[in-house]
């Protein structure tokens, strides 16, 4: 009997190493994900939040993935704005992140035509007081690129309040 149960976990055991191995040779290696909560310095009650994950597809800047962001409400959780926007362009280096994609949902615009573009640090856990993500509504796929290359940087500041953000690379 136990011979069976032996076989029968070492059977599991490869198999399960198996998948692992083409899970890693088929995902993309270079990513930022995070869910952050925070503020503008300058407005501590203007609370928005970011769910996000961008991935970046082969050479620099192709890219994959989506943001939530919630404007809330001064309790900090009520949504009084929503927007959602795939990620179409994405560059990560070392513990760094830029990318950008239209927005296709505006719960205040019925027809959105703007961009977002975010730069995310990953400064290590927690992600209060070590992680930094700056971000910016552009009006189109022009403007999102120049952030990309680095001709821009007029980022709106963002105070993380609570979350993580977290940047992997290969």
């Amino acid at each position: 009997m136990k011979s069976i149960f032996l076989a029968l976990a070492l059977l599991l055991t490869g198999l399960m190493a198996g998948n692992i191995g083409d899970a890693q040779a088929k995902g993309p290696a270079d990513k930022a994900t995070g869910y952050v909560l925070g503020a503008p310095t300058d407005h501590p009650l203007w609370w928005h939040s970011f769910d996000f994950a961008a991935h970046e597809m082969g050479n620099a800047p192709g890219g994959k993935g989506f943001v939530k962001h919630f404007r809330l409400d001064i309790d900090g959780v009520t949504p009084i704005r929503e927007e959602f926007c795939p990620i179409v362009y994405v560059i990560v280096s070392d513990d760094e992140a830029w990318f950008s994609g239209p927005i296709i949902y505006d719960s205040e615009d019925p027809d959105p035509t703007r961009w977002m573009v975010f730069y995310v640090l990953d400064g290590g856990q927690p992600g209060k007081g070590n992680d930094m993500l700056l971000w910016q509504r552009v009006e189109n796929e022009a403007a999102a690129l120049a952030y990309l290359d680095g001709g821009e940087d007029d980022y709106k500041d963002y105070v993380i309040v609570e979350g993580n953000i977290r940047v992997h690379t290969k």
